[in-house]
């Protein structure tokens, strides 16, 4: 269970930021969703969504996935 402490903190180390990355991954790439609808669903900035994209892989790579 994730606390609401942890959540308002904003780390960058640990178990949320890990979740944070494997869900834009899995919003960008399974479901094929633009770097700014998965912002929104996530309540980030695209430049956000777009920083974890290239830190998890090639950019265009992920954004011309075909399922």
């Amino acid at each position: 269970m994730i606390k609401v402490v942890l959540l308002r903190s904003g780390s960058r180390k640990g178990e949320l930021p890990a979740i944070r990355r494997a869900l834009v991954e899995k919003f960008v790439k399974e479901y094929g969703l633009s770097l700014a609808e998965t912002a929104r669903q996530l309540w980030f900035t695209t430049e956000v969504v777009s920083h974890m994209v290239r830190s998890v892989g090639d950019l265009l790579s992920l954004i011309n996935y075909v399922p």
